[in-house]
């Protein structure tokens, strides 16, 4: 197939969410100027590291994570083909799952459904397929949809959300992952591009380029806010670390494009990386943050299930962190209290061998709706077996896990 790019570079956008109580560590964009895709590992320094580039990619959109299986996917445009490419996470075993599209933008992953989504704005489509390409599928086609952006699945209730443009309106709507139900929920915007939800918390979130603006809403459309109006030109991409209470996004301004980041509530603007050509999409990967450093022999956590092995290993569930981890301790090591929402664990001055310090042994779990990912987790058991129970809130559901943390079933 053929791979190298179109004439116009396409500016549309994308916008995820992720979640950690540490800053993002690593950043991942498109760069539709150069035809690159890159990253910056913000813990070590901030350096810019060339992933795919020209030769092996022409003109990146939009990029979805899937970390468990450690890939990228992205949408792209390539001379006389459009296409949807996948690579290793560190750029290697670059592959075109799907060609002969008419003008791909965004894309989301089901890692569930091993399903990957995406929107097509020359054909006016949503479609979807197999995440090894096979099996495409229209699901929203023109009459329903018009020119079709960005797309964000919330696979629990089984929607999907995009934003789009017609000849009348531009707008936000959703429909089934099937394709059925399409609702509008926000209209009257002037050039909504990218879009995120935070289904645990009941809202959505989207750039607009044509006002400089972003913004959020109620997934059901009400109660739109503004977010960053000033400090921003033209917000591209959006990714959001909520339990930071961080915004990332790409932008362009006359004089610059670069990666911006900012509080939820549009305070505190940092930019972080300039100098790019035409950034585009943005991912985070959250997966390397570890746990707080504990010191003083105590350590405070936002917890809301403790329970301890009988083997002397604490095993617990932190919706500030969305994540599962393990501590190995003596269980004559500590005093512990239980709260409706919070577990302070106090050490004597001896600790654990003495350093007052757990020992971190290791952590499973992103945010996410797929298998071995959470949204909210608030309970957690194990069985005679030592299998491990989480009970995931936003994703109405009890997931069932191995000793090490390897998923078994939902």
């Amino acid at each position: 197939m053929s791979k190298a790019s179109a004439s116009t570079s396409m500016l549309f956008l994308g916008l995820a969410v992720t979640e950690s109580s540490a800053l993002a560590q690593t950043i991942y964009w498109t760069d539709v100027g150069t035809s690159k895709i890159q990253r910056a590992d913000l813990a070590r320094g901030g350096g810019v590291e060339d992933l795919v580039t020209v030769g092996q990619v022409f003109e990146p959109v939009s990029i979805a994570l899937d970390l468990a299986a450690g890939k990228m996917y992205w949408t792209e445009a390539t001379p006389g083909d459009f296409l949807i490419g996948r690579a290793n996470l560190d750029g290697t075993d670059v592959g075109y799952l799907i060609d002969g599209l008419v003008k791909p933008s965004g894309i989301a992953l089901d890692p569930g459904g091993e399903k990957i989504y995406w929107t097509d704005i020359g054909a006016g489509k949503i479609q979807r397929a197999n995440n090894d390409g096979s099996n495409v599928e229209d699901l929203v086609t023109l009459g329903a949809v018009y020119t079709p952006v960005e797309i964000a699945l919330d696979t629990a209730a089984g929607k999907m959300y995009w934003t789009e443009g017609t000849l009348a309106d531009f707008m936000i709507q959703r429909a089934d992952l099937d394709g059925t139900n399409v609702e509008l929920l926000v209209a009257h915007l002037v050039s909504p591009s990218g879009i995120a939800l935070d289904v645990s918390r009941g809202k959505l979130y989207w750039t607009d380029i044509g006002t400089g603006k972003i913004q959020r809403a109620s997934l059901d459309g009400s109660g739109v806010e503004d977010l960053v109006t000033t400090s921003v030109i033209e917000p591209v991409r959006l990714a959001i670390d909520l339990n930071a209470n961080k915004m990332y996004w790409t932008e362009g301004s006359p004089a610059d494009f670069m990666i911006s980041r900012a509080n939820l509530d549009g305070t505190d603007v940092e930019f972080l990386i300039s100098g790019l050509t035409s950034p585009s999409g943005i991912a985070l990967d959250l997966s390397q943050i570890g746990p707080p450093v504990p010191a003083m022999g105590h350590w405070g956590l936002a917890i809301t299930c403790l329970l301890l092995l009988a083997t002397g290993t604490i095993v617990l569930s932190t919706p500030k962190r969305k994540a599962c981890a393990r501590f190995g301790m003596q269980p004559r090591a500590f005093k512990s209290a239980c709260a409706f929402a919070a577990v302070i664990i106090v050490f004597p001055g001896e600790g654990v061998a003495g350093s007052g310090t757990p020992e971190f042994l290791f952590q499973w779990g992103t945010n996410g709706p797929g298998p071995g990912q959470f949204s909210g987790p608030h309970g957690i058991d194990v069985d005679a077996d030592g299998n491990v129970y989480v009970a995931d809130t936003g994703n109405s559901r009890i997931q069932k896990f191995a000793a090490d943390g390897s998923f078994i079933m939902q």
